[in-house]
């Protein structure tokens, strides 16, 4: 009879999961067994749920708000319906403090101060009284630094949208926040009804002159206005903008001078400097309208636009002391009145000779044949705009995409399935078939001033899967070919309307 009781034990050992040991107290006065397992449990006190691994280990969001964790058994046994025969233990160590806390209740509740650094180390003991029988876990709990390294992912449907969050995406212990406010135990807080009717979300790591030591913003767009939102905290301040127009239309960001832009109902074109306002561009000498709009363009750090209106391509000086005007470049654009310009993007500047303002792609209305407008500046500061007939491409393009410090004269685009890049002579080379339809295409990063030169060849790709969307993230080698290794793929997001990477900039002063 022992002998079996001793097999039910290991049994019951290793289909408890997380049980790690017991006391057998000899008592086998009996022919049934009492079958016990259990799991533990962990949430945020009116929040969401905490994620224990099978060793015991736990991460903890540090958060801006105080938070009461409750780690909670969940206790089934095979021939009690109660719970009257259970005993619960904790004993709760605190890193360089030693035991703090022993308790015998069910649920162990454990405080987490705001914005704090807190480690402890767990002993969990159930004891089943009518056989003396005994099981141990052992936890580990570390708060850590939340959604540094992180994708922000902008999902769901307009009026009940979500921001999620991907952390350490690298890493094979990557972390999907689902939530990235109910993680944080922020579930009510008042700000988070903006991300609800949210369209838009971008990045500036180097734009927030209040804080020198985190100075990255997030800026999320909706139809009322911009907020700016500190990444690691997810709190919020409304923007100021020096006019009575909504923000409806679109945003881009700049990580090369730290400024980003919006452009109005009207296509009129705005600047934010410092994070906190956008201002009006005033047109130089005749009015303007935003009609395509490029940002983060290569050495010269303007915003640039196209105007359908009056065919032209024009700019405004994004540095933080720039001017507050929109200026046209005045040079012919030859063929333009038969293209439509897709996009405006950022070109590799690969002399000293011909600055890089921007490459622009238009679609001939007719044949439907490709040009890339290449657009630069002479060695008087003279623009300079060579058509590049680049003919058909594969697929039907419906996103594009440069990373200018990486690939000279090449351009990355989607098309149904599949990402291509265009080698910048003349053929298109398919680099990754997505499995489904890919909706979005983003570099994480566009520059390499901020020390960070990998990141200029890692992309992140939203994809409209068949069991909800997905973001697929791919590294490109210095040739501009797949690392088929590194591709790593993100699912359970809802619709994705934006998304895009955050980090810690180490490197601000």
């Amino acid at each position: 009879m022992k002998k079996v009781i001793q097999i039910w034990f290991m049994a019951a050992l290793l289909s408890g999961g997380l049980a790690g040991c017991y006391d057998d107290e000899g008592n086998y006065d009996y022919k049934d067994i009492n079958e016990m397992t259990y799991t533990i449990k962990a949430s945020i006190k009116g929040g969401n749920e905490i994620a224990i691994d099978s060793l015991g280990y736990s991460r903890c969001k540090q958060s801006p708000e105080d938070i009461t964790v409750v780690y909670t058994p969940v206790v089934t046994q095979s021939m009690v319906s109660g719970e009257e025969n259970l005993v619960y233990e904790w004993s709760v160590v605190k890193q360089g403090e030693g035991t703090v806390r022993v308790d015998t209740v069910k649920e162990l509740e454990l405080e987490f101060p705001k914005n704090t650094a807190s480690e402890y180390s767990i002993t969990f003991r159930v004891t089943d009284n009518t056989t003396n029988v005994s099981f141990y876990k052992s936890l580990r709990i570390k708060t850590v630094q939340p959604y540094l390294n992180s994708w922000f992912v902008l999902n769901g449907e307009e009026g009940a949208r979500r921001l999620s969050v991907v952390e350490e995406p690298d890493s094979v212990q990557y972390v999907i926040s689902y939530d990235g406010y109910g993680d944080l135990g922020l579930s009510d807080l008042e700000e988070r009804k903006v991300i609800l009717e949210a369209d838009a979300l971008i990045y500036s790591p180097n734009i927030d002159f209040d804080s020198p030591a985190t100075p990255e913003l997030l800026q999320i767009m909706t139809k009322d206005g911009i907020w700016n939102m500190k990444p690691n905290t997810l709190t919020m301040t409304k923007m100021r903008i020096n006019s009575d127009l909504s923000m409806v239309d679109r945003m881009e960001g700049s990580v090369e001078s730290g400024t980003t832009a919006t452009v109005d109902g009207r296509g009129q074109l705005y600047l934010s400097t410092d994070g906190k306002s956008y201002e009006l561009l005033f047109p130089n000498d005749e009015n303007y309208h935003v009609d395509v709009i490029g940002h983060n363009l290569g050495e010269t750090q303007c915003v640039g636009f196209w105007d359908n209106n009056t065919k032209k391509f024009g700019y405004a000086d994004a540095t933080r002391w720039g001017n507050s005007s929109a200026y046209f470049i005045d040079v012919p654009v030859e063929g333009v009145e038969e293209q439509e310009i897709l996009w405006l993007g950022p070109e590799f500047g690969d002399t000293k000779e011909n600055q890089s303002f921007g490459m622009a792609i238009g679609r001939n209305k007719s044949t439907q044949e490709y040009t890339v407008y290449h657009i630069t500046q002479d060695e008087k500061n003279e623009y300079v705009i060579t058509p590049q007939n680049i003919g058909l491409l594969r697929g039907t393009p419906s996103g594009f995409a440069t990373a200018p410090y990486a690939w000279p004269g090449q351009f990355f685009y989607i098309s149904g399935n599949s990402v291509y890049r265009f080698n910048g002579t003349d053929e298109s080379i398919e680099l990754y078939d997505a499995g489904n339809p890919i909706r979005q295409i983003k570099f994480r990063m566009l520059t390499q001033s901020v020390g960070r030169d990998d990141e200029i060849r890692v992309m992140g790709l939203a994809v409209e899967g068949t069991d909800g969307w997905e973001l697929h993230q791919i590294s490109l080698t210095n040739g501009g070919d797949l690392e088929e290794e590194k591709v790593k793929i993100f699912e359970g997001f809802g619709p994705i309307k934006d998304f895009c990477f955050s980090f810690r900039n180490s490197f601000a002063e």
